[in-house]
């Protein structure tokens, strides 16, 4: 499946999936047509933390493949069990 995850104005072309735990494939940048370009950032994007809330003395982050899963499982419609 494929997920556009907006960065602040970056798309990024996420293609993953579904499942519990989502399964990420790929990560890319992408055109003005919303294809992927570039080469595939997940490897990159695993290590990279993004700040989820700030105070004067520290900062709870979490990983930017994170925030793409979080992203995923909130336009991803729940079923009930």
């Amino acid at each position: 499946m494929i997920h556009l995850f907006d960065h602040h104005g970056t798309m990024l072309h996420v293609d993953y999936s579904p499942g519990t735990p989502i399964t990420l494939h790929s990560v890319h940048v992408t055109d003005s047509m919303y294809r992927p370009v570039g080469p595939d950032l997940t490897i990159m994007l695993h290590n990279t933390l993004v700040p989820i809330m700030a105070t004067a003395q520290n900062a709870l982050c979490q990983t930017f493949l994170s925030s793409i899963i979080d992203s995923i499982e909130e336009d991803v419609p729940h079923v009930p069990n």
